[in-house]
């Protein structure tokens, strides 16, 4: 194999875990509610927060009934329960630290316990492993109360343990895994930058396997102001992706890891598979055709998608389907949906391009969103199957749907019945409200010659041991 290619080779996904509202504990649970089109939204929880009584103050002064308006009152919440399954000996933590970190990373150390499980790994087959881990967070909630906190009641760890670095440290500690670890936070495509990130480890060899994902949680009065003021924020708590009644994102909680591995090793080691990552590549809008940092760029994407497909020699007209960004906005998703047009280029001759977003089912999970994208793409692999997008009622007229025969996904599609070879592709965007874009391309795993032919002699050599092995016990018992 060439130099080129090596620096190209195709990863594959291993492992899922996840943790979403509703009670979803697992990628089973989350295709079930994406399949039956489950609304797992709610009130906010007023064991929670309770946003009026914190800014009851501004709300006296809301002559116009603006503030009001705006306030969030709805999105996808973890339950207490979800929260609360922590065990801190488990880790060897005394009562007093683990209270004392961010409930998003001892979730995080959680669902790696879940993760090594989902694929067929021990504690101890990682322990001392060269293992990468890259983790996006956005949400700051944890810091914010920490500080809030007076001084006379903090504990020496709280300063520390309030940081974003102990996403991916707390994991590389606590499991002894040995490779490059990134805790990143470049907005709402910060889990799909980690992808990014986690496939160059693997790529140049620096990790042997490679933990990526992202987390997010909701729980300050002080960030759900802030998202009511920013304005970009379904009042009413569902993200309508590409609908005409769009009226913005909805906030959510979410946590979802990856487990990657160069796909010639996951096939010599035959694990269980459940597609191959052909590329991820990220790039920032720059400041083309942008007159604010927060308003996304044609141009960027565009550049992006043209980076991409042409890096990874790629050829555009395979994409069935494009997991899109798709937060339900109604500057972002016709910029997104018209851009995607344009580059696929798909005329009423051609198979559509279908679109949807995760969104639409979980709401917008901020740093963990282009992971539960990803995840979501990974179980439509799986189960050969696109589940509907929900909270649709027509396209946005701003959307050129015909011109570039766009579709988005409005009841659950089969993948298309082939040759038993042809693998069904898939695209996905994640961006950041800083500009930062992420775009990954997908491929259905078909078993390779080279990998059956593997699995088939692993499977004579294991026979034969059994066979040796049997014959041995039989001999000493003086049975034969």
């Amino acid at each position: 194999m060439s130099t080129s290619n090596n620096l190209l080779e195709p990863i594959a996904i291993v492992g899922i875990a996840c943790e979403f509202a509703g009670d979803i504990h697992c990628a089973s649970d989350l295709w079930y509610a994406l399949k039956h089109s489950q609304d797992v939204g709610s009130a906010v929880p007023r064991d929670r927060l309770d946003l009026e009584s914190y800014c009851a103050h501004m709300l006296n002064k809301d002559n116009d009934g603006q503030l009001r308006q705006k306030l969030i009152r709805r999105g996808y919440f973890l339950s207490n329960n979800q929260w609360d399954m922590f065990e801190p000996s488990f880790f060897g933590l005394s009562d007093a630290e683990a209270g004392s970190i961010d409930p998003c990373h001892r979730l995080l150390m959680l669902k790696f316990v879940h993760l090594l499980d989902d694929a067929g790994y021990s504690m101890e087959k990682m322990h001392g492993s060269k293992t990468s881990v890259h983790i996006g967070q956005f949400s700051t909630d944890h810091a914010i109360t920490s500080f809030r906190m007076a001084p006379e009641h903090r504990s020496r760890f709280h300063g520390p343990n309030s940081l974003l670095y102990n996403a991916a440290a707390r994991l590389s500690y606590h499991f002894n895994l040995q490779g490059p670890n990134v805790s990143l936070d470049v907005a709402c495509s910060s889990s799909l930058e980690a992808v990014h990130l986690a496939v160059q480890s693997l790529r140049t060899k620096e990790a042997d396997m490679a933990i990526c994902g992202g987390v997010n949680a909701v729980y300050s009065p002080e960030s759900l102001l802030w998202s009511s003021i920013l304005g970009a924020v379904s009042p009413d708590g569902q993200s309508r992706s590409f609908s005409v009644d769009a009226n913005g994102y909805a906030k959510g909680d979410g946590l979802g890891l990856l487990l990657l591995k160069r796909l010639s090793d996951a096939e010599r080691d035959n694990d269980r598979i459940y597609c191959v990552l052909r590329d991820v590549l990220s790039n920032h809008d720059g400041s083309v055709d942008k007159n604010s940092i927060a308003v996304p760029s044609a141009a960027g994407q565009t550049r992006l998608l043209n980076d991409i497909y042409k890096r990874a020699d790629f050829d555009p007209r395979r994409i069935f389907y494009v997991e899109a960004h798709g937060t339900g906005t109604p500057i972002g998703d016709p910029i997104e949906a018209n851009c995607l047009g344009q580059f696929f280029n798909r005329s009423c001759f051609d198979p559509p391009l279908l679109i949807g977003s995760i969104k639409s089912n979980l709401g917008h999970t901020e740093g963990t969103a282009g992971i539960a994208g990803l995840i979501k793409i990974a179980m439509c692999m799986h189960h050969r199957s696109i589940p509907p997008n929900m909270h649709f009622t027509s396209l946005n007229p701003n959307i050129e749907a015909q011109r570039y025969n766009l579709h988005v996904v409005q009841h659950s599609v089969p993948f298309p019945v082939g040759n038993a070879t042809d693998s069904i592709a898939m695209g996905i965007n994640s961006f950041g409200i800083g500009g930062n874009n992420a775009h990954a391309i997908v491929e259905e795993y078909h078993p390779s010659k080279t990998s059956a032919m593997n699995r088939s002699e692993n499977d004579m050599e294991s026979k034969q041991y059994f066979i040796f092995i049997f014959s041995s016990e039989l001999h000493k018992h003086k049975i034969v």
